[in-house]
């Protein structure tokens, strides 16, 4: 006797293909997901330039250096949002030792088409911060002596004119909260003999462009 053969109807069919379909959809989804983040992650976590600093204060810098303190600078692009967290970490530093070292923020807006530089967040935010001094370089004259191409860059030079630090203070692009650079600064500004030279990578956008660089750069790397 022949086994019966089940062929399967037209409906059945139908919601195969419908579960395949689906299932399809569900695995394309995931990956673009996991593209999505991979791509991300790699945007944030990606170092930028941190030019070429000069070992010892730059004599034909125009900012104050007191010779009593160290000084810490912060080099800010007016429109780069990942810049705040590196400006929210620069206040939580200069406020917590402020009796300790001397701040000044430059902001470079040579490549900028701005009329008012106080109509950048950024400038306001840095303007916010208690007894810092907030430089706007017109010229990119201070960055280019400081040698610094990237938004977010601090530099901390020692009371005898020394580079202490030079990098980022964010653990990654736009990262707030302590992270192994802030705490860096914060024993070198306490014992300026811990170590010298000491540096970190720089999560930010080029100081040399006029666009809202954060934005752009993540579109084209998505």
């Amino acid at each position: 006797m022949k086994a019966a053969v089940s062929i399967p109807s037209g409906s059945d069919l139908a919601s195969r293909r419908r579960f395949v379909c689906l299932l399809l959809l569900i695995l394309g989804w995931g990956a673009a997901c996991l593209g999505g983040i991979h791509q991300l992650w790699r945007y944030n976590s990606t170092p930028s330039s941190v030019g070429s600093v000069p070992a010892r204060w730059p004599e034909s810098s125009g900012l104050a250096r007191p010779s009593r303190w160290p000084t810490l600078i912060l080099f800010a692009h007016p429109h780069c949002t990942c810049t705040q967290a590196s400006l929210e970490e620069f206040a939580r530093l200069f406020t917590h030792l402020n009796e300790q070292v001397a701040a000044t923020v430059v902001i470079d807006v040579s490549e900028v088409s701005v009329d008012a530089p106080a109509a950048s967040e950024t400038w306001q935010r840095a303007n916010r911060i208690s007894g810092a001094n907030v430089v706007t370089d017109s010229s990119g004259r201070e960055t280019a002596v400081f040698g610094v191409q990237t938004s977010g860059h601090v530099v901390l030079y020692g009371v005898d004119g020394a580079l202490l630090f030079s990098g980022g203070i964010t653990a990654s692009r736009g990262h707030r909260g302590t992270n192994p650079a802030t705490r860096q600064v914060e024993e070198l500004i306490r014992n300026q003999n811990a170590q010298t030279g000491a540096s970190w990578p720089v999560f930010g956008c080029s100081l040399s462009t006029n666009k809202n660089c954060c934005q752009s750069l993540k579109g084209s790397r998505s």
